[in-house]
């Protein structure tokens, strides 16, 4: 394998890392000790009881199980994801920026934009995703601007804490393991190769926490192919959902009365469908869900598309009236995390976050529509543009490519929080497309060849 090259200066202003302080002191102050939904109470449940399920990530609850110790309910996770989170965001900030203000504007705006900051504060998988994610793109842009092995190997190791913390998190993760193997000397077919191996490396130690902690596998999927079934049932007046599925007196009629559009949680209510995270499910019981849910779509492609996309205009806010608030940002304590004892007294400035928060959250900073048409623009101006942009920016655009498809297909309910890293990609996207990195780095760049995703 070649070395990489020599190290290069390291001379820029350090005003990135004085932001990023500055925004981890305003969201403990404005939010502490964060907030915790049902989702949130499940896991500190497992952290305290030691009984892991892939429902949830176990790494989050396992770490969960050692702040626990130190500060009794959120207040300790929130410190440690809030702290990964900007130290991630200051360190990308530097390593992208030269100029102190370029740095501290990046590092703010990004992070105290009111979707990150909201969510950001709650205690959900999506955060720790997304500090990691972007801890392995400030990790890869060290690597590109100070060639040296030990950056590429972090940037491996944080995207797959990422993948370890959502599993539908390896195809945002995809474009910067290329550029990886093309830092690594691997050219032509080889580096599609090194690619495949690193991301099943990747994918492999992301599963690796629940296998050394026993957890007991529950299938996620299924909750969204019943309630995929259950709108088919609706629209054919006929029911569709597998008899292992279902209690013999549901009716259509049933599902028609509990049904949302926008989320799958209200239709087992009825108490009359399984629920496959709280359930070992047999062979039969799978190859039947997925038979039927195949079925679906081979015989009533239309109407699947149809349900699909209602959702999808739901996630994307097209119809965000329609939608409850808590589906962007929960800013409360959930009646399970008062049970599990979790409640702890807020900071004096938390009414006046929440009530700041609430005030955006029916506003278009809350519309995925909005990200996705900026990505596009971006993409396209650059696109016709004759300069080189940051060798980072195609695998940001690449990255967001790939990781809402499946969100558009598989989504279970049109919660903002899934679209957290193609917001976050998108405003990185955005200052690199407008603002020059400026300082010794961008002249080196514009003589150093680099692949198409690395331009």
């Amino acid at each position: 394998m070649p070395p990489l090259g020599p190290a290069g200066d390291d001379t820029r202003s350090n005003a990135a890392w004085f932001a990023a302080a500055v925004g981890f002191a305003l969201i403990v102050w404005l939010t502490w000790p964060g907030f915790m939904s049902s989702d949130s109470a499940d896991q500190l449940m497992q952290a305290r009881t030691g009984d892991y399920t892939t429902t949830h990530p176990p790494l989050m609850a396992l770490t969960w199980s050692f702040t626990d110790r130190i500060a009794a309910g959120p207040g300790g996770l929130f410190i440690l994801h809030a702290a990964l989170f900007w130290f991630a965001l200051g360190w990308l900030g530097r390593e992208l920026f030269a100029r102190p203000l370029a740095q501290i504007a990046f590092v703010l705006l990004i992070g105290c934009w009111p979707p990150v900051f909201g969510t950001v504060a709650h205690l959900w998988k999506d955060v720790p995703m997304l500090a990691f994610a972007l801890l392995g793109v400030a990790s890869l842009a060290r690597g590109l601007r100070v060639p040296r092995h030990r950056w590429l190997a972090l940037a491996i190791a944080a995207f797959a804490c990422a993948c370890a913390y959502r599993h539908n998190a390896l195809p945002l993760v995809l474009p910067f393991v290329f550029v990886v193997a093309g830092r690594l000397g691997f050219a032509g077919a080889r580096r599609w190769a090194a690619t495949a191996g690193l991301v099943l490396l990747i994918a492999l130690a992301a599963a690796t926490p629940a296998r050394l902690l026993s957890a007991v596998q529950r299938d996620v999927w299924p909750v969204t192919g019943v309630w995929d079934l259950a709108a088919m049932s609706i629209k054919q007046d006929r029911m569709v959902v597998p008899e292992d599925w279902r209690r013999e007196d549901l009716t259509v009629d049933d599902l028609r009365a509990a049904f949302q559009p926008w989320s799958n949680t209200t239709i087992y209510d009825t108490n009359k469908l399984r629920i496959s995270i709280f359930h070992e499910l047999t062979d039969h019981q799978r190859r039947s869900l997925r038979s039927a849910w195949t079925g679906q779509w081979i015989e009533h492609p239309f109407a699947m598309i149809g349900h699909r996309l209602r959702l999808t205009a739901f996630l994307l806010g097209w119809r965000a009236d329609s939608v409850p608030d808590t589906f962007n940002l929960w800013l409360q304590d959930s009646p399970a995390a008062r049970t599990s004892q979790a409640t702890v007294q807020g900071s004096a400035a938390r009414p006046l976050a929440v009530a700041a928060l609430r005030a955006t959250v029916k506003s278009p900073l809350f519309a995925g529509w909005l990200y996705v048409l900026v990505l596009t623009v971006a993409a396209l101006t650059a696109w016709r543009s004759r300069s080189t942009p940051h060798r980072l920016f195609w695998p940001l655009v690449v990255s967001v490519a790939l990781f809402l498809p499946p969100l558009f297909l598989a989504a279970p309910s049109a919660e903002f929080r899934y679209l957290l890293w193609p917001v976050v990609a998108t405003m990185i996207v955005l200052a690199l497309r407008f603002a020059s990195p400026g300082g010794r780095d961008a002249t080196r760049r514009k003589a150093m060849p680099a692949h198409p995703l690395e331009t």
